[in-house]
Formats: structure tokens, C-alpha cells, sequence
């Protein structure tokens, strides 16, 4: 066993089972837990620069995840100390750039999307502001 107090290791998992089984699982947990680990430490990295800075506003990941690994990296970036933003395309509308082009403005983006979801659903309007 690990001491975490004397080395900055710290023991994640115990694995118990037929030697077979276990080098089959090996690399794909392995896997799971870099890509997990990574995706925390990035998302703790942009909640210290926010902290740091004391902004007051939210850290969110809001960019696609790998497929088949939502859950994982959704829940990665609350242990890194960030929002999810939204687990599924059903939890929230998003209107983007082409969205209000298409409807002509952002108030008529607006109004069709909420004619199309109703009144509950939450609607967030992204900008990009770098052009």
C-alpha cells in the first residue's frame, strides 16, 4: 500500500482475479484511467487560472467528448473542478453562429427555438467573438 502523506502516488484501484483476466483488461483500463486523469488535470489547470485570477464566472466543458466516453469525461471535469455545461443534446438548446444566421437574428434564433422546445427548455446562445 501506497502512503500518500510520504509519496505523491496514490493507489487508485485494486485489481484481484485470474492472471489471464487481468492482462486482458489491463491496457483498456489503463487507457480509461490516462484519459480520465488527463482530462481532470486540464480542467483543474483552468479552474486555478480562474481562481487564481478571481473570476467569478463558470468554467464549463463544452466541447464534443470521445465517443462511447461521455460519462467518463464528463465526470472527469467535475473531479477537475469544472461544469459539465450539459451531458446530452436533450438537457439544454444551443444556438450558434450559423443558427442565428439562418434565422436572421439572434432574437429570431431565439423565438424559433423556443416555438421548437418549449417553454422549460433552457436556451444558450454561443457566440464567436474572435472574428
Amino acid at each position: 500500500v501506497i502512503d500518500p502523506e510520504t509519496s505523491p502516488k496514490i493507489l487508485v484501484a485494486t485489481v484481484t482475479g485470474k492472471c489471464r483476466n487481468i492482462l486482458l483488461a489491463e491496457r483498456t483500463a489503463l487507457n480509461t484511467l490516462s484519459r480520465a486523469s488527463g482530462v481532470a488535470t486540464a480542467s483543474n489547470r483552468a479552474a486555478t487560472i480562474k481562481k487564481d485570477n478571481s473570476w467569478h464566472g463558470y468554467i464549463a466543458g463544452t466541447r464534443k467528448t470521445t465517443p462511447g466516453f461521455r460519462i467518463v469525461e464528463k465526470y472527469s471535469m467535475i473531479v477537475g473542478g469544472v461544469a459539465t455545461h450539459r451531458l446530452d443534446l436533450s438537457q439544454m438548446v444551443m444556438l450558434k453562429d450559423n443558427h442565428i444566421w439562418s434565422a436572421g437574428n439572434i432574437t429570431e434564433a431565439v423565438r424559433l427555438a423556443r416555438s421548437a422546445a418549449g417553454f422549460s427548455m433552457k436556451i444558450e446562445v454561443c457566440l464567436d467573438l474572435s472574428t
